[in-house]
């Protein structure tokens, strides 16, 4: 993969590389949460509960039991070389942060 040229290829690289990731933890809930691959009727207040206790229920046991993890699970047509490497890897300039910071 060539290195990013400019500030907007940077921020594309970060963005994709973190989407991966993402894409990722959702699939290793859903393996383990089967309440999560299911359609509901819950309230939408219900539901974003419910992402929250899966969240703090797998969080519980990675802690105690580190050996009990699905495996890892590829987002569809997402080659795995496009989520390997460092996502706070590279450097970013101030004059690169000032001008971000305007353009946000």
């Amino acid at each position: 993969m060539d290195r990013p040229q400019n500030y907007k290829e940077l921020y594309n690289l970060r963005h994709s590389q973190a989407h991966n990731i993402v894409e990722r933890i959702f699939g290793v809930a859903k393996k383990r949460f089967s309440i999560l691959r299911e359609t509901n009727e819950y309230p939408m207040l219900t539901q974003a509960k419910i992402v929250s206790a899966c969240g703090v229920t797998h969080n519980f046991i990675r802690t105690f039991d580190p050996d009990d993890m699905p495996e890892p699970v590829e987002p569809e047509g997402i080659s795995p070389a496009l989520y390997t490497g460092d996502l706070g890897a590279g450097s970013i300039g101030p004059q690169e942060t000032c001008r971000a910071s305007k353009q946000r």
